[in-house]
């Protein structure tokens, strides 16, 4: 069964390509912050140089890439509005119910994999580092001879403030796992709901909360040992703690190469998938790529072109510009002739 493209007068009036009121709006903020962030500065961030690079290319991609992807929620929002902006393949509107259903199907399941097993992950790592707050240790006395008295207190310290900070973190990680599973399954009950939880929630803060503990993880056997067994034993932890820090920097090196190479392809879908009436010469579309303003309200707004150039009426489209967010008056006249310039051209 396919959807039909309405005319409603809703939310910016007029005449206007939708899925359905909640999903079109979505498609087109989903169009609009991968378009946004495609653009942004990529220097040094090509994905076919980012496999040789080291640690400081990986910093210099979050800075980068990351304050540009700030407002589409990291590589996790943007696969997620990628998702939903690749379910309209021509960029019509004409979306089929079940392309929806399917794909809102796929995200949820998704996300409902990492939830669970992320709380997994949270409840195991609770279960021994709970114990290991509340059990006192004795320090060793090799250890105090070593480092003396208030050296076995500072390394106690560190110890167990480490332990502590993983325990709030695997009660942390459990909570949100419940509330985003509860959220994600119980609250959300249509597709659009779904799509929209993917988009603006996501799973993102249960990934930082998992990353976190297992960096915190590596360095609490060196500090416990040096503490209360000997310091050649944490001399043996501490080289096993670099071992393990070499192997989570290279995991991030591998990740900072699949968010460049996830990044190139959003360009390239984003060019590909191009609505057929976005021509180069359409003089409305030459209007909005040099005022960004109109162009976010409209796309926001969930409007098209050939909605907007449409409506022949002044004021039927003063009043649209004006509901969407284009509060100057003399903006909103340019954007006017712009529209009739490209009704003419059409």
């Amino acid at each position: 069964m396919e959807l039909v493209v309405e005319n409603p007068v809703g939310r910016g009036a007029g005449v206007l390509n939708r899925v359905s009121e909640s999903h079109g709006h979505q498609m087109a903020r989903s169009r609009h912050l991968l378009s946004t962030y495609a653009k942004s500065d990529r220097t040094g961030c090509d994905h076919t140089v980012v496999k040789s690079w080291g640690l400081w290319q990986h910093l210099t991609l979050l800075r980068k890439l990351g304050l540009g992807g700030r407002s589409i929620g990291g590589p996790e929002g943007a696969a997620a509005c990628l998702q939903s902006f690749l379910i309209d393949k021509d960029g019509s509107g004409d979306v089929g119910v079940d392309e929806v259903e399917q794909t809102a199907g796929e995200m949820s399941e998704s996300a409902n994999g990492l939830i669970i097993n992320m709380g997994v992950v949270g409840a195991l790592l609770l279960s021994f580092t709970f114990p290991m707050v509340v059990t006192p240790v004795e320090v060793s006395q090799s250890s105090v001879d070593f480092f003396g008295e208030n050296g076995v207190r500072v390394l106690q310290d560190i110890y167990y403030g480490a332990l502590i900070l993983m325990v709030a973190l695997a009660i942390s990680l459990i909570a949100v796992t419940v509330m985003s599973y509860k959220h994600l399954n119980f609250w959300m009950t249509s597709p659009a709901m779904k799509i929209w939880w993917c988009q603006e929630v996501s799973a993102k803060p249960i990934v930082h909360l998992a990353q976190a503990q297992f960096i915190i993880l590596g360095f609490i056997p060196g500090f416990g040992c040096a503490a209360h067994i000997s310091p050649k034993v944490a001399l043996m932890a501490s080289c096993g703690s670099l071992f393990t820090l070499f192997f989570i920097m290279k995991s991030f090196i591998v990740e900072s190469r699949c968010w460049s190479y996830q990044h190139w392809m959003i360009g390239k879908y984003v060019e590909q998938r191009k609505p057929a009436i976005s021509r180069v010469d359409d003089p409305f579309t030459i209007f909005l790529e040099s005022n960004v303003v109109v162009a976010q309200a409209i796309e926001v707004a969930g409007l098209t072109i050939k909605a907007m150039t449409a409506a022949r009426s002044d004021l039927l489209l003063d009043s649209m510009l004006r509901e969407v967010g284009v509060v100057s008056p003399g903006l909103r006249l340019e954007t006017i002739n712009a529209i009739h310039e490209s009704a003419q051209h059409l």
